[in-house]
């Protein structure tokens, strides 16, 4: 797995083993501690999006920002996507633009979320999108 610690215009990356959970949680802490400005991005395993048993985006280049899956936009399947009104606003990633998703006749309104132009400190997550409201995102 890697990490990529990133500043508004400075990045480093540090590679840690799957056993290195401890470590990661006292980066964490360490980061909280002296105040940093920052934003962690994992380069995780290969995951699945899945939703009323039809899997919405497969991938093992999703991205980790804040607990959630970000997929490539490319490995969706967009037959299950519908643009949605809904915008929200990240202080520090900007503002998010959503989709509603389809699957078998049913709804689930606002389910996936994208940053279309996100801000500086969040643009390793443009053209990725993430999951919630049921949406089960497991690793394969």
């Amino acid at each position: 797995m890697m990490f990529k610690l990133s500043r508004v215009s400075l990045g480093d990356y540090v590679c840690l083993s799957e056993h290195c959970e401890k470590l990661y949680k006292e980066l964490i802490v360490i980061l909280q501690i002296e105040q940093f400005c920052f934003s962690l991005f994992f380069i995780g395993d290969a995951m699945k999006a899945i939703w009323n048993k039809e899997v919405l985006a497969d991938s093992d280049k999703t991205v980790v920002v804040e607990g959630n899956h970000y997929f490539p936009l490319s490995s969706l399947n967009m037959k299950f996507f519908k643009k949605s009104d809904k915008t929200t606003i990240c202080s520090w990633k900007g503002t998010a633009n959503y989709y509603d998703v389809k699957v078998n006749e049913q709804s689930n309104k606002d389910a996936a979320w994208y940053y279309p132009e996100p801000k500086s400190a969040a643009k390793n997550i443009t053209g990725y999108v993430a999951f919630w409201r049921g949406v089960e995102v497991v690793d394969h």
